[in-house]
């Protein structure tokens, strides 16, 4: 028996011994091993994933594809793989944030901000951002209207209780398409606002909004916030000579507090500028220049730049203007005419202001399958407004003559014209959704305590506009060639197609 017992305890003691030394062993296979599972270590050469420089914004990053767009790194939009919401197929709408880390305010920033604006979301309790108590918008515009002064104690406490910004409609044209209601916010990141257009409102208003141009009406109160609105150019528009209570301003150009411009690009990616074209863009055209034109008399005397390019290339004037007609009522056919006879179009405003672009370049050159040739705002205005390489600016040339041997360049060498659709699929001109950008401003718990004390001076700062080109050289010769014109005329006893002298 006890040999039984001894031989028992014998056996447990080597069977412990045993699992001892296999476990050792098995630990130590595995603590080995585990290295042949670690992911590959990243290359040198490949470039660090950038994190996002606040909370508020994430750089989207998206596999590019022939249909869809590459996001690429853009910056201060979009978690990865997702569009800002402002996009056409944009999804990604801004968390409410404390504390505002991107620029929205003109002094903060000489972009336009109109990216950051849209993203912008403040932080709003019980349908009230902390700072001013409730802000109200009018759009007025009727220079001799009767203000009601009076609103009803119960509507007056339950906007108080919501928070809502209220937007009268002070005039009720001038504004169409805009919704009454909290229809126009639907696709806000901020929706605590409402439109109405009800004049009982003005009494108790925290912001007037004037559209183009300022009646002479006082303020109610002096912490109501009077903003203007303006796409027109200094040229023709209100002098503003005793206009003194304009807190905020929203007009086309860069330093306005709500830049409004008329269109807006923006990159998907903005290291990706350009893509390989998928087709040649001067197959089968037969014509060079065309100008789609009704005001004769434009005071940047684009009219006779254009006669003086004609001297050298082809150029059909359809309108008031020229010999070749088109009808305005029918923009499709001009625009079918345009993609399929002509290579270039001229995109020429009838001011040459800083930042003034309107639609004849957004719309009538860069949407067409053509490249816009531009005369307006200054050539660095169209570097930041325009995707790169989109388009020619008129003051790149020393004179009308050496475009026109450009263009003769570019009409022989189809490689070389295709560079200017590199860019198409890029981006996209969004909508920047400026009741949306207003009501989240009208929001800021922080919003700049200011007023344009001259506003005549800030509109019509001589700066502002010229009458002849921005290029010096090119004004002095085509003034010079104009006088020369003119002195011809006269010596024949004609003044029929005199035109204004460039200043």
């Amino acid at each position: 028996m006890w040999r039984l017992k001894l031989f028992r305890r014998r056996y447990f003691r080597q069977l412990l011994i045993y699992i001892i030394i296999v476990s050792c062993f098995l630990a130590f296979l595995f603590s080995n091993s585990t290295s042949l599972y670690q992911e590959p270590e990243i290359p040198k050469s490949a470039p660090a994933r950038r994190e996002p420089a606040s909370a508020d914004y994430v750089a989207p990053v998206v596999p590019s594809t022939s249909t869809e767009p590459n996001l690429g790194k853009q910056r201060h939009l979009s978690p990865v793989g997702q569009l800002p919401w402002f996009f056409q197929n944009g999804t990604y709408c801004p968390q409410p944030t404390r504390g505002r880390k991107s620029p929205i305010w003109p002094d903060e920033s000489s972009e336009d901000r109109i990216v950051e604006q849209l993203m912008y979301r403040p932080a709003i309790e019980h349908g009230v951002a902390s700072g001013p108590e409730r802000t109200s918008i009018i759009l007025a515009q009727e220079e001799n209207s009767v203000l009601v002064e009076e609103r009803s104690k119960h509507e007056h406490q339950k906007s108080k209780r919501t928070g809502d910004k209220l937007v009268l409609l002070y005039n009720q044209h001038g504004w169409p398409g805009v919704k009454l209601g909290s229809g126009m916010f639907d696709k806000c990141p901020v929706r605590s606002c409402s439109v109405t257009k009800s004049k009982h409102d003005m009494r108790i208003a925290d912001a007037v909004l004037f559209k183009d141009f300022v009646p002479a009406v006082a303020k109610p109160h002096p912490d109501q916030i009077w903003i203007l609105y303006l796409l027109e150019s200094p040229m023709h528009t209100q002098g503003f000579l005793n206009v003194h209570s304009i807190n905020w301003t929203a007009t086309y150009r860069r330093d306005s507090d709500i830049v409004t411009p008329y269109a807006k690009w923006v990159y998907y990616d903005p290291e990706v500028t350009s893509l390989p074209v998928s087709r040649n863009h001067a197959a089968n055209k037969t014509k060079l220049v065309a100008w789609f034109v009704s005001n004769c008399h434009a005071r940047n005397n684009r009219l006779q730049f254009v006669r003086e390019l004609a001297k050298h290339v082809g150029v059909d004037i359809y309108g008031a203007c020229g010999n070749y007609k088109c009808p305005r009522n029918n923009a499709k056919m001009c625009f079918d005419l345009l993609n399929a006879r002509y290579k270039f179009y001229l995109a020429f405003e009838n001011s040459n202001c800083v930042d003034y672009i309107t639609e004849k370049f957004f719309v009538n050159g860069l949407t067409n399958d053509v490249v816009p040739i531009v005369m307006g705002a200054r050539p660095q205005d169209y570097a930041r407004a325009a995707p790169k390489k989109s388009y020619i600016h008129v003051d790149d040339f020393a004179s009308p003559q050496d475009l026109a041997e450009y263009l003769k360049y570019l009409d022989s060498h189809d490689a070389a014209y295709n560079e200017y659709f590199t860019w198409k699929g890029t981006g996209e001109f969004i909508n920047t959704y400026f009741f949306c950008r207003m009501c989240a401003m009208l929001h800021d718990p922080e919003p700049p305590s200011k007023e344009y004390l001259n506003l005549s001076k800030w509109w019509r700062l001589d700066a502002m506009c010229r009458r002849g080109s921005w290029n010096t050289t090119l004004e002095q010769k085509t003034s010079e060639q104009h006088k020369a014109e003119l002195a011809n005329k006269e010596k024949r006893g004609t003044d029929s197609d005199k035109w204004p002298v460039l200043l």
